[in-house]
């Protein structure tokens, strides 16, 4: 069985694959990017940790940042950024397979084997970022107009070439940059070959020389020899490592600790997912800490600008099909919150709403006069929590869950509740091009349909990933239900709450599993919490996590800030705490 081979694994098929960068050439990626925040702080001449979920748009960012995208990127930003940027970057995606080939390798008994298996798995890696070095460098000698290009004469390209030969134990047929990557595809074979030979049994050992050294080692040393063979000392260089949570550990290690010091002229970028099982990166004085020695980049990064780019990337999904008009007039708009009538109606129907009123002196008819010197910063806390409870209680029973509630609608609340995603927010937009091909305005009951679809969508990838001993469950869908419906018994429930727990801290170390699977593939939202937590590296220990915006209008939940308990008292409630959920479960 081969285990090994140098080419892409294709992305598996599902609702997802058609927004994945991973296969997209470098044209289509370019054709369809719209940049945010989070590029910009990427962009910066730095380490950088880039911290995100499945599908949120790490592998575009990175892609993005390499010398043949910002090259060929076409747009006014890019123009500017091209101004600013002054260093070459390197994409290299992570092989899907290298986990299990390691793994594999593990478990072999006999040493000489595995050690020899070892060595060669680790020059299969280095040659792979070697050729993805070769790439940029291709892309540099491609033209004089090319972003960063390198115009070299024969005799000084070839030079360049037997150096880099020499250092990386190649033999290439003709001194160029392109007999150089043809040297490489050689290498790769080669060694896979013989990887295969030796895990299988067969015996095989090579006689070709490979590299043993490890890769920060061999990339500051390349482009060393590069700058100063091309007189360009001095000269930055940018490793952007994709999709690190799918390598080995040891890959990822060395990466991650080079960032506290190495290289003056190289900088790496590298991007993991929020939990990564196993990953010992120690915890010295000597540790890179985020901040001070790279910056840390969480996405989707929801900040002032979020929304801004939601309506960018729905408004190229539109423009790309015909529809030209500013994307806000294709929404019908939500009605405006009615304090007054919301508070009037719920006052009569929950007696612990009007409870709180008379305890806090808060009189419906001076709601609207009010101020921040008397009741509204109460009335700010309080309002939205009285708004969900009317609308989903009516004396004393529960509306259907079959309609979503407006204010979980509108251009606004869609954006919010993909969570600023892009490849939600592009499947969001391509959802209702099918309503405005036929109609001027996307109904809320239009709306509302496109939301089911992609949060059923979301639900089933949920559902896909297995947990091992969760006691609330055997899938990260039966885990966040188990919290969904919870923060929906403290919400909704019998007994009105001002401020309802609806994000908690982890203190259940038994559910570390569920929760790190959980935030990777985006059901859980990881707040912060400590900003010396070192996010995707560090554990998960003490910090706090909400349900993903998709899921608030399957649980009647709010899409703003909220209180906080302990997981511990989710999980694991006691008799009388367990009672009342399921009393507010069975009312559902």
């Amino acid at each position: 069985m081969i285990l090994w081979r140098s080419v892409e694994m294709k992305s598996e098929g599902s609702f997802h694959v058609a927004y994945n960068a991973r296969s997209l050439s470098v044209f289509d990626v370019c054709k369809t990017f719209v940049p945010n925040d989070s590029y910009y702080k990427l962009g910066a001449p730095s380490h950088s940790l880039l911290i995100g979920p499945r599908g949120s748009g790490k592998t575009t960012l990175m892609r993005m940042l390499q010398v043949e995208a910002v090259g060929e990127w076409t747009s006014d930003e890019a123009c500017e950024l091209r101004k600013k940027l002054d260093y070459t970057g390197v994409f290299i995606p992570t092989d899907r397979l290298w986990k299990q080939q390691y793994e594999c390798i593990s478990n072999l008994v006999v040493d000489e084997t595995r050690q020899r298996a070892l060595g060669l798995a680790n020059a299969l890696f280095l040659y792979h970022v070697l050729e993805c070095l070769g790439d940029a460098l291709r892309y540099r000698f491609s033209s004089k107009e090319a972003f960063k290009t390198l115009v070299l004469d024969d005799v000084n390209e070839s030079t360049l070439i037997k150096e880099l030969a020499d250092l990386w134990r190649l033999k290439p047929r003709i001194l160029s940059v392109r007999g150089l990557i043809s040297a490489l595809a050689k290498k790769k074979y080669d060694l896979n070959y013989e990887l295969n030979a030796v895990v299988s049994g067969e015996g095989i050992v090579g006689t070709e020389p490979f590299l043993h050294q490890d890769v920060v080692s061999i990339i500051g040393a390349s482009v060393k020899l590069i700058n100063l063979t091309t007189e360009c000392v001095g000269d930055k260089w940018v490793f952007l490592f994709d999709e690190l949570e799918l390598a080995p550990d040891y890959i990822i290690a060395p990466l991650y600790e080079t960032m506290r010091g190495g290289y003056d002229d190289v900088f790496y970028k590298l991007s993991l997912s929020p939990y990564n099982e196993n990953l010992n990166v120690g915890s010295g004085p000597t540790r890179p800490m985020p901040q001070h020695d790279y910056d840390l980049i969480r996405i989707p990064d929801l900040n002032a600008n979020s929304f801004e780019f939601s309506k960018k990337l729905i408004s190229h999904v539109f423009l790309s099909n015909g529809f030209e008009k500013p994307v806000e007039q294709y929404f019908e708009r939500v009605p405006e919150l009615n304090v007054v009538k919301v508070f009037s109606s719920l006052s009569e129907k929950d007696e612990g709403f009007r409870k709180y009123l008379i305890d806090n002196d808060i009189k419906i008819e001076k709601l609207l006069d009010y101020g921040d010197r008397d009741k509204a910063p109460t009335l700010r806390k309080v309002k939205f929590v009285a708004q969900v409870r009317d609308y989903f209680r009516s004396d004393n029973r529960r509306r259907s869950r079959k309609s979503i509630a407006p204010f979980y609608l509108g251009l606004d609340g869609l954006c919010k509740a993909m969570e600023y995603n892009p490849r939600l927010i592009i499947a969001l937009a391509n959802s209702l091009l099918r309503v405005i091909r036929h109609k001027s305005v996307i109904a809320l009951s239009d709306q509302g349909e496109a939301l089911q679809r992609i949060y059923e969508s979301q639900s089933a990838l949920f559902g896909s990933i297995s947990l091992s001993g969760c006691s609330v469950g055997d899938t990260v869908y039966d885990f966040v239900n188990h919290i969904g419906e919870y923060f929906s018994a403290q919400l909704v429930g019998d007994k009105f709450v001002p401020e309802p727990n609806l994000s908690f801290l982890m203190d259940a170390h038994d559910f570390t599993e569920a929760v790190g699977a959980a935030l990777n593939v985006g059901a859980l939202v990881q707040l912060p919490v400590d900003e010396k937590h070192d996010f995707g590296v560090d554990g998960l220990d003490g910090i706090r996590c909400r349900l993903s915006f998709l899921m608030s209008h399957r649980y009647r939940l709010l899409m703003t800030k909220s209180g906080m308990g302990k997981l511990s008292g989710i999980v694991r409630p006691s008799g009388a705490q367990n009672a009342y959920v399921g009393q507010q479960m069975d009312l559902l």
